[in-house]
């Protein structure tokens, strides 16, 4: 054979080979899809986002998880879900309904943790020494603090048409939405059986309808939404400004910002009701907005970033 005759079936099997090898290089240097959580009803699900489109790709099937209640009339309690907050990658969901329930999903181990009944759920966080916070809406009008392995209701504080609570472990204080005003909780010793919770702090909101209250990762600052637009809300300073890119939108259910590309995932309830059937993300780099539809309503979403927080030390 010639040596010219070697060449050219030498470049014919390069390129054959780069042919094969193309995609796999192109999927080795495609940026991973993003993961949300969306909660609402009796729906709880993953959706991966490529950039360009939601994909549906876990949902929670209650009677599938060792735990989850059997009696009817406890198991009805978490048949409106609106909360659900990611820990250790996704891997557990503490989620509240507004049917009064409150629970801890583990997707891993497939188990789920009954953790009580407050009237009109609609938030919870994981304190230190396995404590829960629920704040209670319309009906309720309070925080519960929960003893999370024994189910005991611990300690109690007003808080009118309560909507959000978050645990900000640098001030060792819980920060919680109520309908008028953002307040500042702090404990006597966080460790005990009885904690001691004291209200230290009240920072008004410019209108009524404290609805969502979202930590802003790699910030002091938080969203919060009202009955007509947005703000950001300042935990170091006290300060509340309107919201940078979501100020007059109305009826805002849940905002979320993803710690490493910055994107916004926001719902906004459809006319009329307190769901949604879109999804929305904008990308601050190039200030586009999307709205994606899905086939069954939610009310609350939340990213699954590198900032989804350990619950190792609050709840083991």
């Amino acid at each position: 054979m010639s040596i010219n005759r070697v060449k050219l079936n030498l470049m014919r099997a390069g390129k054959a080979l780069l042919f094969f090898m193309f995609p796999m290089i192109a999927q080795a240097n495609a940026t991973p899809p993003l993961q949300l959580l969306a909660c609402g009803w009796q729906n709880l699900s993953i959706f991966e986002y490529n950039g360009e489109a939601l994909k549906e790709t876990w949902a929670f099937i209650r009677n599938e998880y060792e735990g989850f209640p059997k009696k009817p009339e406890i198991a009805k309690q978490f048949n409106t879900l609106d909360e659900c907050k990611p820990f250790d990658g996704g891997d557990r969901i503490l989620v509240t309904s507004s049917d009064d329930g409150v629970g801890i999903i583990d997707r891993k181990d497939k188990k789920f943790t009954y953790i009580g009944k407050v009237r009109n759920a609609h938030s919870a966080e994981l304190l230190p020494g396995n404590k829960i916070a629920v704040a209670g809406s319309y009906g309720s009008d309070k925080l519960v603090i929960f003893n999370g392995k024994t189910g005991d209701i611990i300690d109690t504080s007003p808080l009118p048409a309560g909507h959000g609570v978050h645990w900000d472990a640098e001030r060792q204080q819980l920060i919680a939405l109520a309908y008028k005003d953002i307040r500042i909780f702090t404990f006597t010793d966080i460790q005990s059986d009885t904690p001691g919770l004291r209200l230290v702090k009240t920072i008004a909101l410019g209108e009524g309808g404290g609805h969502d209250l979202a930590l802003i990762p790699t910030t002091d600052s938080f969203h919060v939404s009202t009955d007509n637009t947005a703000w950001q809300y300042e935990a170091g300073s006290h300060k509340l400004q309107p919201h940078p890119v979501l100020e007059g939108q109305s009826h805002l259910k849940a905002i979320s910002t993803h710690r490493d590309t910055q994107q916004l995932l926001w719902l906004k309830a459809d006319k009329g009701v307190w769901w949604s059937y879109s999804i929305r993300v904008y990308s601050p780099q190039t200030a586009k907005h999307q709205q994606f539809e899905v086939l069954r309503p939610y009310y609350k979403v939340r990213w699954i970033d590198s900032d989804v927080r350990s619950s190792t030390g609050l709840f083991e």
